[in-house]
């Protein structure tokens, strides 16, 4: 149990939030958790008036951190369970999109991915004018096309290699 202050539409409430148990939340709910509770309190909230209704969402937007809006949505649902993916998504970008930003990234000193960027396309031209890099016209415009979260994500999956400058003498 523990008590919450929050603003709400210009007031301020003074909320007692009580779990299961009597146990304090200090850790987020995962996704299985947070329908399981909607499922549980699915009926008390059709059943509610208005405030009930006020008061029930307020609580499970602070317990769960989900929006209101979302919040009703869901309780309205009558199927309210996960459904699984249709399908696992496929990787758009393959090995050759990979190795070229490994290389642009190394030329660039391992510089984050939102500036990485924006300069990929120009980097990879000037690297594969001196041979360093192999520029192929489908592998160009891939690398045109390429977000920043995803050369993030590349970025994280290959790894920085370990520093090569040598130690200090001394």
């Amino acid at each position: 149990m523990y008590y919450h202050l929050k603003s709400y539409r210009g007031k301020m409430v003074l909320q007692l939030i009580i779990l299961p148990g009597g146990t304090m939340a200090t850790e987020r709910m995962n996704i299985d958790e947070r329908y399981k509770l909607l499922r549980l309190l699915q009926e008390q909230y059709r059943q509610a008036d208005r405030q009930g209704k006020a008061h029930l969402l307020d609580n499970l937007e602070v317990i769960t951190d989900l929006h209101r809006k979302r919040l009703i949505a869901c309780l309205h649902n009558p199927d309210l369970r996960r459904h699984p993916r249709n399908r696992e998504r496929t990787r758009v970008y393959k090995a050759d999109v990979e190795q070229a930003v490994r290389v642009v990234a190394d030329a660039l000193d391992w510089i984050g991915a939102d500036r990485l960027q924006p300069g990929l396309v120009a980097t990879a031209q000037h690297l594969a004018r001196f041979g360093h890099l192999t520029l192929t016209e489908p592998l160009l415009s891939q690398l045109q096309e390429i977000s920043i979260s995803t050369v993030r994500r590349i970025l994280y999956r290959i790894g920085r290699p370990p520093d090569r400058r040598r130690p200090p003498c001394g």
